[in-house]
């Protein structure tokens, strides 16, 4: 994992990427502007194969590119894709025999 931040008194900009598991890599990129009001949050988080899901019942690996922005007084926006090359659900095991 490695993360970075710099900031210039009007806007914070961070950057940063981790492995999740498996063979992917997530990375985070955003900045936070504090003096207008137009757009104050940006985040854009991008993947490769990023294993999101590794349990009994669920192994998902997914490749993001979505962003996200949020400004006072309006609604939370997100856009983006995100591919999904291989996802495996068992959940056969915890239904009722009845079903």
């Amino acid at each position: 994992m490695g993360a970075q931040g710099l900031g210039d008194g009007a806007k914070l900009q961070h950057s940063g990427s981790l492995g999740t598991g498996g063979e992917g890599r997530l990375a985070i990129e955003g900045s936070l502007g504090w003096q207008n009001e137009g757009a104050p949050l940006l985040l854009a988080v991008r993947g490769s194969d990023v294993l999101v899901s590794d349990t009994r019942d669920l192994r998902a690996v997914a490749s993001p590119d979505i962003e996200v922005r949020y400004a006072a007084r309006r609604p939370l926006q997100v856009s983006g894709r995100v591919h999904v090359p291989s996802a495996r659900m068992e959940a056969t095991s915890r239904l009722p025999r009845s079903a």
